[in-house]
């Protein structure tokens, strides 16, 4: 006899029985009554594929089996599918024959999709965690280790097998409990220790809170947030600190001096004939020399003095708590110390002289500029002398004040504006792309009476100290200008980069003075590029965006010139809407051997392409740093590689 239960249900169990030798209701015919030899009851609730597996199950029970179990595809009695789980169980009279059997069928279809859906997100997580850079270790409720990725036993030292079971602390110190970000220690298998930053999250489970830690190793990421550190504050070719920091110290000292009545001295330092170096040994050459005067430098002073590199070929040194006689004999130290250094560059001894202005704090000035105006002064009255010797200057001594060489020098630069003694020399740009010349960059150089070119940095202070520097940046404009103009009517298409003063903002006559040239002129705008130095001394950055913007309607373009040499240059970057960076030399020489500089440049560029700013790279003077440039996605190289400045007269247009 056969006794059935309701069609399974969706969201609930089913039972029924049924007794040997009597026939199950059909699906058609629920409740009848029918002969049979062993074919399960409700055969039809169950798909075609699964009804051999359910007509075993079910023969079992009457040959002896007590319970059985299965699980099985089943139909409702609307058709669709379901999984369902049925316990079986034998019924037996007191004889030990089985009458009857009874049947549980549970729907387990939900808990069967929570099943696969969870072992599919298990999976993915370890794909993912098995793919991942970054460590991840999973911590059980007593902080135990229960899981870590390869990137967790690359990044501590040890196999999975060794790290499963080990106290979270005994690898991260410092990891806390909380969920959220966090810095803090790691610790790999030889004990050392290492920065690492990371996220926490949790997950509650029956035995309590599971942590999972994703960590990364910050080791890379602290030494080069150091070196920019460093950078900011130092000079990265001689280690000596840097203008802006050598001016902090000024200031410092000079504030102590006024409070507590000390004296101190200024000794401004710059080497003589150093164009040479540079002009017939390379700037490599000249790189050398002033490495090996830095470090002289270093061992002529006391721990308490500072010694910091000004530019170019300028170093300036603070004696605290010293007088004149001190300053005079620790310059006299430092002239004579020089003239024996002789450093050995490519070969051959390099001659070494300086010459050394000093001044006396507070009694000299009332502020670092005046300070450094006429240790400046006075270092140009010993050069002005024949060079290699100190002069001492300040307000009080008459007949060295630095009038007589600021006025010499304003007449000269007059004089040079009048009788055009000025020059200008173009430098080729190589667009890295089309291995073709793409613009030129044009240095500005003064005759002498003789007529040798005297560099910018030994008059463009004074230009700038007098305000003559406006006329100058005029000159040069219009100079370009009329070349880009004279190349037009050929059919020659000349782009020119024209280097501003750090004082170009200032100038309310410039602006309407590009305006009249190109308006005058068939020179297109875009091939204009105008170029400012990072390290120039912008005085209001919204004044000077506001001159960008309007060059920019113009149609011309703007660049900035010793990207990357301070924090400064992001600051400019992201206030001046610049058309170029210009990479500073510095991160370009050692690009071959400094592991710093490669990873600065690929920064470089990274950030400027995802601005849409084109990068030139300057100083580059050989080819192995020209194909490294290339790989690092530079658009553009300039530097004695690729050409030596020339005067724009010798310059051979319409050539690649």
């Amino acid at each position: 006899m056969w006794s059935t239960c309701p069609w399974p249900t969706s969201c609930g169990t089913s039972t029924f029985e049924w007794c040997a030798g009597t026939a199950p209701p059909s699906a058609s015919s629920a409740g009848g009554r029918r002969k049979t030899s062993g074919v399960p009851p409700g055969s039809s609730w169950f798909p075609p594929e699964a009804r051999a597996q359910v007509h075993r199950v079910w023969r079992e029970l009457p040959s002896g089996a007590r319970h059985n179990h299965s699980i099985n595809a089943n139909y409702r009695r609307d058709g669709s599918r379901i999984l369902c789980e049925w316990f079986n169980t034998a019924l037996k009279d007191n004889t030990g024959q089985v009458v009857a059997v009874a049947s549980v069928a549970q729907d387990i279809s939900e808990m069967e999709r929570l099943r696969a859906h969870a072992l599919e997100e298990k999976q993915r997580f370890q794909d993912l965690a098995e793919a991942t850079a970054e460590a991840i270790l999973i911590a059980d409720p007593q902080g135990r280790i229960t899981y870590a990725n390869p990137a967790a036993e690359r990044l501590f030292g040890l196999s999975e097998a060794e790290i499963r079971g080990q106290p979270l602390q005994s690898l991260l110190p410092s990891a806390p409990e909380r969920a959220g970000r966090w810095e803090g220690t790691g610790l790999r298998a030889g004990g050392e220790t290492f920065p690492v930053e990371g996220s926490v999250s949790q997950i509650s489970g029956l035995s309590g809170v599971f942590r999972t830690y994703v960590v990364r190793d910050l080791t890379e990421r602290k030494r080069f947030e150091e070196q920019l550190a460093y950078l900011a504050n130092h000079d990265p070719l001689t280690g000596l600190f840097n203008r802006r920091r050598l001016r902090e110290e000024l200031q410092r000292q000079l504030a102590h001096a006024r409070r507590y009545g000390e004296t101190g001295a200024l000794l401004f330092v710059d080497l003589d004939g150093f164009k040479e170096v540079n002009d017939n040994l390379g700037h490599q050459a000249g790189d050398e020399v002033l490495a090996s005067v830095a470090s002289f430098l270093r061992t002529c002073l006391r721990e308490t003095d500072i010694v910091g590199r000004l530019g170019g070929d300028e170093f300036g040194i603070l004696l605290p708590r010293a007088g004149e006689d001190e300053a005079r004999a620790v310059a006299q130290k430092i002239l004579q110390g020089l003239r024996l250094l002789n450093p050995v560059v490519g070969g051959q001894p390099v001659r070494v002289t300086a010459s050394v202005g000093i001044v006396l704090l507070p009694a000299d000035g009332s502020s670092v500029d005046d300070l450094l105006v006429l240790a400046d002064a006075a270092m140009y009255q010993a050069k002005d002398a024949g060079g290699d010797r100190l002069c001492v200057g300040g307000r009080s001594r008459a007949g060295v004040t630095p009038a007589a060489t600021r006025i010499a020098w304003e007449r000269r630069i007059r004089r040079a504006l009048e009788t055009e003694a000025f020059v200008l020399h173009a430098q080729p740009i190589l667009d890295l792309r089309t291995n073709r010349i793409s613009q030129y960059e044009l240095l500005l150089r003064l005759l002498d009476e003789q007529g040798t070119p005297v560099p910018p940095g030994e008059f463009l202070g004074i230009a700038e100290r007098t305000g003559l520097i406006h006329s100058i940046d005029r000159w040069v404009i219009r100079q370009a200008v009329r070349l880009i103009d004279a190349c037009a009517d050929k059919g020659l298409d000349l782009r020119l980069e024209v280097n501003l003063s750090g004082r170009a903002f200032e100038d309310s006559e410039l602006l309407p003075l590009i305006r009249r040239e190109l308006g005058a002129s068939r020179a297109r705008p875009d091939n204009l590029v105008l170029e400012i130095t990072e390290t120039a001394a912008i005085r209001d950055i919204h004044q000077a965006r506001a001159f960008v913007n309007d060059l920019k309607e113009l149609g011309c373009r703007f660049a900035l010139d010793d990207f990357g040499v301070g924090f400064g240059s992001f600051y400019y970057l992201k206030y001046l809407p610049v058309d170029f960076v210009k990479i500073d030399g510095i991160f370009i020489r050692s690009l071959r051997d400094d592991p710093v500089d490669p990873r600065v440049v690929k920064a470089i560029v990274e950030v400027a392409a995802g601005l849409g700013i084109h990068t030139v790279a300057e100083f580059v003077e050989d080819e192995e740093t020209l194909q490294l440039l290339r790989q690092y996605g530079v658009d553009y190289a300039q530097g004695f590689h690729i050409g030596r400045p020339v005067p724009v007269s010798q310059l051979r247009l319409g050539e690649s």
